[in-house]
């Protein structure tokens, strides 16, 4: 399909329906144009978790998913189905459930619906003024508008000719997110007409973010597991297989996980290496960095093992991961650059005896090679959140018994005037450790949290 022209197409249409006279028309229907099918482009190749070596046609792996608003399930084939109800809207689901894969389908969907002029927007790449001002970092940053050629996407704006996709709420820092809260919606309020587009963790904004119906993923059933289970393995016998256990292994603590296309794909891959399914989601996690580790074709199970540059055995591997994986988690950072990931090497250089190898070498291994990471563009993230927070509750356990009580103790301090926000937000993080620092976390942290909720409920009541 040529999207170039279906988009021009659009963008013209929209421009005509609305009566926009500006001496720039044909410069900014040029800028818009190539901008959204450069993007459109990216989404429509993409590398999956199961099939790392080359991108695959979207479709070929994409399988659909519904959305839940209220008791209502809201079929999302078309995106004109979503937005007949609504104007705004938040969709929620925890991480790995597939947000950004749906907003990719909607976005594409968009376009061959002839629907409105899509916009994409991730909110990890807003800087410096343009932070708390999205509509400026579009015109700026993304479609790089003269100030005529400006008013003119202000107009379709105005005029809801646009539907803007923001992808990646959770990504942002947790004391910079109040702000954007409040700029998203004054964008809704100023541009009543446009429909707009949120995805988002559960816990950050659907208590506070107004004019948006709030949509949640709606978890995998059996039917869609099969399905996907299909389409991500080739040869029906296996995919039969993998089916097959899952069904029979309902009654494990992260059963629930495997309703979301990310740690399907986990599984598939876990199955594809061993004959034991973990029974803890710590041991979920374990198994699935062993596999990647030692990962280089799920399918084909040929003996090639692919060369790992930096030449770190597996334990200096984890050792450096969930080093990496705490810093990233507590500093709130999901998404970093290579600029980055350098700085902090080399602070903890000192720290490894055995890190004296290019660090270029060492982040090829870690996205390429082993696969931990994910690279979109610049920015490099753990292939799951969830991932990243195994590995910093791994490095906890690394911490020997006296620097635990003095990490937990620093946790519980810092929570002592918001007893759920930033626990809540690192939930899962809290559960691994349950099981992999059990002792520790119940003595210095879960007793002594509940006896000051405890206590204050006292004092108040008094």
């Amino acid at each position: 399909m040529n999207y170039s022209d279906k988009i021009s197409s659009l963008i013209s249409q929209n421009i005509l329906e609305n009566n926009l006279e500006n001496t720039q028309v044909n410069s900014f229907v040029s800028k818009l144009t190539s901008s959204i099918e450069i993007e459109c482009e990216r989404m429509m190749w993409t590398k999956t978790y199961l099939q790392r070596e080359s991108s695959v046609d979207f479709y070929s792996i994409y399988h659909p998913q519904n959305l839940l608003f209220q008791d209502d399930i809201i079929d999302t084939s078309s995106i004109s189905k979503i937005f007949l109800n609504h104007q705004h809207l938040l969709i929620l689901g925890q991480g790995g459930t597939g947000k950004t894969t749906l907003l990719r389908h909607l976005f594409i969907n968009c376009i061959v619906e002839d629907y409105k002029i899509p916009i994409w927007l991730t909110l990890r790449q807003l800087n410096g003024d343009t932070f708390y001002d999205p509509l400026k970092y579009i015109s700026e940053q993304i479609f790089h508008l003269t100030s005529s050629e400006n008013e003119l996407l202000i107009k379709l704006f105005t005029s809801g000719s646009v539907i803007l996709f923001i992808d990646g709420f959770d990504e942002v820092n947790y004391p910079l997110r109040s702000k954007l809260i409040q700029a998203i919606q004054s964008l809704a309020i100023n541009y009543s007409k446009c429909n707009i587009l949120l995805s988002s963790r559960p816990h950050i904004t659907s208590l506070i973010l107004r004019n948006f119906s709030k949509l949640k993923i709606h978890p995998f059933t059996s039917k869609d597991i099969q399905e996907f289970i299909q389409k991500q393995v080739s040869d029906e016998n296996i995919s039969a297989k993998i089916f097959n256990q899952i069904l029979a292994q309902k009654k494990l603590p992260y059963s629930d996980i495997l309703k979301s296309p990310l740690l399907l794909s986990v599984f598939i891959l876990i199955f594809e290496h061993y004959s034991e399914i973990p029974k803890k989601q710590s041991s979920f996690y374990r198994s699935a960095f062993d596999a990647l580790y030692s990962h280089h074709d799920v399918l084909s199970k040929s003996s090639y093992q692919r060369e790992k540059k930096s030449e770190l055995t597996k334990s200096e591997f984890e050792e450096l991961i969930s080093t990496i994986a705490f810093i990233t988690l507590f500093e709130e950072v999901y998404q970093f650059t290579e600029d980055y990931f350098n700085a902090k090497l080399k602070t903890i250089a000192s720290k490894f005896n055995w890190l004296s190898y290019d660090s270029n070498d060492i982040l090829h291994d870690l996205y390429v090679t082993i696969g931990i990471l994910n690279r979109d563009g610049e920015y490099f993230q753990f292939i799951h959140q969830s991932m990243q927070e195994y590995f910093a509750a791994v490095f906890v356990c690394r911490f020997g018994y006296s620097s635990s009580e003095v990490f937990y103790i620093k946790i519980l301090e810092s929570n002592k005037l918001n007893y759920s926000s930033k626990l809540e937000s690192k939930l899962n993080f809290y559960e691994l450790l349950s099981e992999l620092d059990t002792r520790n976390l119940f003595k210095y942290l879960i007793i002594p949290f509940l006896s000051n909720i405890l206590k204050d409920t006292t004092v108040k009541s008094s």
